[in-house]
């Protein structure tokens, strides 16, 4: 058991950047689930009379009923993120079986990590949620149209609801890992790290086959939502099917169809490293066009639910400000909806920023030998810089451009829904919103490429 402990953490000391990488997808999760469990709490800081206090927080636990949202999408990003963590860690378990270590002795150690990061992960990220909870109370007096106190609160609550949902998270996840270990083989560990979609490739009728149906998906989604937006409402999980399985056709066809459209063109493919980019791109076609799609579904989504909260919460403040009533009497039960659209937004657009960072950093993780031949070769850092830059533009260019796309059609929607609701505009809301989607958009593709390039330029370049 000792010896097995020692290897957990000499593993995690060794492996920082790799886990450095899924300890932020469970600390930001974490974060997240802390502050929407504590809303109650902040509600509680913000209002002095008792019978409103009573109001309000029974309102705001009725939220807690909607968390089945956040806590989905934080699943499944956090088992996109161990995915990329198993899959780069199997030949490192394949050398513990040939040292002589038993199938089970190999599960227990990724179980000891899984423990080890996930611990330090959740504690971690509620001393962040504690600590942004001044913020946080801002959203929340902001979504009832109280008066904002700039108070820390530190919410038991939240704590325990959190820490639930990690143990649930951390089963779902030991129990995944657990069943990739078993099902294989050494010859399989051994050559993981090698293998990539690259070894199947899609043929060119197959890529231009899913363009054309991805195309026609997403005609009809965006026809629908300008045409005839209730009928998206009434049929809102199937066009959302539509619109995902749509964008991912048309990302993977891309991937795969860029290099030979670019490859006709010697001025653009032979410049700097822009072969070498391109081609490590359509290598990952099938993982990246997952990831871009999540992405820009995540973030039009989110978008257009901020949208809906700043229209929802506008509308509220009028009422109380022209019928001279309390802000308990109208914002309650209004204001739980504004918080928990608004919070999701924040979920959302976060939790698509860090797939796209995942997604780009094992990226340059898996390339970093590649990149250290190229300059062995010759090629300089500041060379290898604009090709890893390259990568990572394009890896947040493609979902930014669709996540537009999406939005301006679901835009449309909620524009019906405020009109047929509040009989209000939504044009006065789109601009802050977008403004500070591509601010936090632009700042975190920084942060990416930053990691990125200390990740695949650190061996002596």
């Amino acid at each position: 058991m000792n010896l097995l402990i020692k290897i957990v953490v000499g593993n995690v000391r060794r492996n920082l950047s790799d886990f450095g990488v899924y300890f932020a997808a469970l600390a930001t999760g974490a974060c997240l689930m802390y502050s929407y469990a504590a809303s109650g709490d902040y509600l509680f800081a913000l209002v002095n009379d008792e019978s409103v206090r009573s109001l309000f927080v029974s309102e705001a636990n009725y939220s807690l009923a909607f968390g089945i949202l956040p806590f989905l999408v934080f699943l499944n990003v956090t088992s996109y993120a161990n995915k990329f963590l198993i899959r780069r860690r199997l030949p490192e378990f394949a050398l513990y079986e040939f040292a002589g270590l038993e199938k089970k002795d190999v599960i227990s150690i990724l179980r000891y990590e899984t423990i080890l990061v996930s611990g330090s992960a959740l504690i971690g990220g509620i001393v962040v949620g504690i600590a942004i909870s001044p913020f946080v109370e801002m959203i929340v007096s902001w979504s009832y149209a109280l008066p904002m106190k700039f108070v820390v609160v530190a919410s038991p609550l939240g704590a325990i609801v959190t820490t639930i949902i990690f143990f649930i998270t951390m089963f779902v996840l030991s129990w995944g890992s657990k069943r990739i270990l078993k099902k294989s083989t050494l010859l399989q560990m051994m050559s993981a790290k090698k293998e990539n979609d690259s070894s199947k490739p899609l043929s060119i009728l197959r890529a231009i086959f899913d363009a054309c149906i991805g195309v026609l998906l997403l005609a009809i989604v965006y026809v629908v939502c300008a045409q005839v937006p209730f009928a998206f409402i009434g049929f809102m999980i199937p066009f959302g099917a539509c619109a995902i399985f749509g964008s991912f056709f048309v990302f993977r066809s891309t991937l795969v169809l860029l290099p030979r459209v670019l490859k006709k063109i010697p001025g653009i493919w032979y410049r700097g490293l822009n072969a070498f980019s391109v081609r490590q791109a359509e290598g990952v076609a099938r993982n990246a066009s997952k990831a871009m799609t999540c992405s820009a579904a995540l973030s039009s989504v989110g978008m257009c639910m901020f949208v809906f909260a700043v229209v929802l919460r506008t509308q509220i403040f009028e009422v109380i400000s022209s019928q001279d009533m309390s802000a308990s009497d109208v914002s309650g039960p209004f204001g739980v909806i504004v918080f928990t659209c608004s919070f999701y937004a924040v979920v959302l657009l976060v939790f698509s920023s860090v797939i796209l960072a995942v997604q780009q950093l094992s990226l340059a993780a898996d390339n970093k030998e590649r990149y250290y031949k190229l300059y062995e070769l010759g090629a300089s850092r500041e060379i290898l810089s604009k090709s890893l830059l390259t990568g990572v533009l394009c890896n947040f260019l493609f979902p930014g451009i669709f996540t537009v796309i999406h939005a301006i059609f679901g835009l449309n929607v909620i524009r019906f829904m405020s009109v047929e609701m509040f009989q209000t505009a939504i044009e006065p809301s789109i601009w802050p919103v977008a403004l500070l989607t591509l601010f936090g958009f632009v700042v975190y593709f920084f942060i990416t490429y930053i990691g990125a390039k200390k990740n695949a330029l650190s061996m002596h370049i």
